[in-house]
Parts: C-alpha cells; structure tokens; sequence
C-alpha cells in the first residue's frame, strides 16, 4: 500500500513538472526577447546600429519560442530601422514586411503599431530605385 502510494506521488510529481516545463521555458524566452528588445533600442539610442541589429536580430529566436508575435514585429520594425539608417532600404523593406505579416495576431495589443510600420514601409517603397 504504501509503495503504491509512493509511486503514485512520483508520477504525479513527474507529470507536473513535465507539464510545466513549455510554460516556463515561455516565460523565459519572453523575458531574454524583452531584454533584448531594450538593449536593442538603448542601442539605437547611442546609434550604435551594429549593436541595435545584433541584439534586435537575437531578439528573434526568444520572440519565436515565447509565442509572442508582438516581439517578432518589434524586433523586425528594429531592424527596418536600422537598416534605414544604414541606407540599406530593400533590407528595411523586407524587415517591415516581416513585421506586418502576422499582424492579426498582435494589432490588437499595440493597434496604432500596425499604422506605424505601414508608414514607414510606404516611405521606403517611395524612396527606393525604380
């Protein structure tokens, strides 16, 4: 009887913290794209834009793994950014592209963001060669 209970507890127990794990390994990787998102737009801050796309770029993968769409379209909308300042204007164009096509998952978090993106890929698209 009583080893059926223990058993019975250390499956319980292996079953929560399996389940677990997905949850907290979202959270982390919401906080590191968090992070680095700010680290990213400190960067831009200082222009130093090396840094900014390196850091917006590493943002990406945690943004990915954490389910959070609005990181993925702020890390993108960084590097167009970038980018922009750089010169490098089909580069910007393919990032706010990037950055506006999930849209549907994130506008209503930050709904003037969508507006935001869009302007800036119009004025891109009106400055680049014919």
């Amino acid at each position: 009887m009583i080893i059926a209970a223990i058993i019975i507890a250390a499956l319980l127990l292996f079953v929560f913290i399996v389940a677990g794990r997905p949850a907290n390994r979202a959270r982390k990787a919401f906080s590191q794209a968090d992070a680095l998102l700010r680290q990213a737009e400190s960067a831009m801050i200082r222009a130093e834009y090396g840094l900014a796309a390196m850091r917006y770029r590493e943002a990406l993968r945690p943004a990915r793994e954490s389910g959070c769409a609005l990181f993925q379209a702020e890390a993108y909308y960084g590097l167009a950014r970038v980018f922009e300042k750089q010169g490098q204007l089909s580069a910007a164009r393919v990032s706010l592209e990037k950055a506006l096509a999930n849209r549907q998952e994130w506008e209503g978090e930050k709904p003037n963001f969508a507006a935001l993106i869009s302007n800036m890929l119009k004025d891109v698209n009106r400055r680049l060669p014919r």
